[in-house]
């Protein structure tokens, strides 16, 4: 069953914000970043806390934004995989048992937005 986590933004005088979700458990399908007032060129960094799998990372991102979240796979020796040694193979980022760490950066003295972040 898919939920989402949502994360409102308050920047504090150094434009900075950084939240913790609750532990969340199955694939991160989707990212919806909505900017109500926030700085442009503001950087957004989302992250699995324990296996610091990244999920998202905007840098001088300007209005609102919506992904999907995949990352490159790798072999069991750790080897990134491509298709014809060029385009990446890229699969879906799992959470299991684990929080998620929002950071946001150079968004502006109090500024607001919110992260709704999809876990299927």
């Amino acid at each position: 069953m898919a939920h989402w986590i949502d994360v409102d933004i308050e920047t504090d005088a150094s434009g900075d914000h950084v939240i913790v979700t609750p532990i969340v458990n199955g694939r991160v399908s989707t990212v919806m970043f909505a900017d109500t007032d926030l700085a442009a060129g503001l950087d957004i960094t989302i992250a699995t806390t324990d296996t610091e799998q990244t999920v998202l990372a905007l840098t001088n991102q300007a209005g609102s934004i919506t992904v999907n979240p995949l990352q490159q796979a790798r072999d069991t020796g750790g080897t990134a995989l491509t298709y014809d040694g060029t385009e990446p193979v890229s699969v879906p980022i799992y959470a299991a048992n684990e929080t998620i760490t929002v950071t946001v950066a150079q968004g502006g003295d109090t500024k607001t937005g919110n992260i709704k972040i999809v876990i299927v």
